[in-house]
């Protein structure tokens, strides 16, 4: 008899069994993380200072909305998938400005990293040159990612 199951009573179904935290959850949620430069700078600080109330509460929505999903099921209107692990996470403020956080998944430590953000105008991304500062971004943590990469202090709650 498994210790999920009571005595002559029938075995709990697999989401009766992930309820009662007897089985872990067959995904964990991804942490998010933020880029720091070279000199241990956190670069985001400032553009989260200046977000709107309502656009944090937004960002933060479509974070935890993604956090638990397989990057394969990160899609609009939360993310749009570039290729090679890296997406952009979408979200709106109050005035309709369309926010972007670009970054990539670090499939090694189940992360999505924050390199910088940005935003979309007329279909067109803002900075321009996205995919190839993403792609830099990673090519300069690689191998130091507790060195040049620190917890998301933004509450995905």
């Amino acid at each position: 008899m498994s210790p999920t199951q009571a005595p002559d009573a029938s075995p709990l179904s697999e989401f009766e069994e992930l309820l009662k935290g007897s089985k872990k959850p067959p995904f964990t949620v991804w942490e998010f993380r933020l880029w720091l430069t070279a000199t241990g700078r956190n670069e985001h600080a400032k553009w989260d200072s200046e977000l709107s109330k309502k656009g944090r509460a937004r960002r933060n929505v479509s974070m935890k909305f993604l956090r638990d999903k397989p990057a394969a099921q990160w899609s609009r209107p939360e993310a749009s998938p570039l290729g090679d692990h890296v997406y952009v996470i979408r979200f709106k403020d109050e005035n309709g400005t369309q926010h972007r956080l670009f970054g990539y998944h670090d499939l090694d430590h189940h992360a999505y990293v924050i390199c910088f953000e940005g935003f979309e105008k007329d279909h067109v991304y803002h900075p321009p040159n996205y995919e190839e500062r993403v792609r830099k971004c990673r090519s300069d943590i690689k191998g130091q990612f507790d060195q040049r990469t620190i917890v998301c202090p933004w509450p995905v709650i």
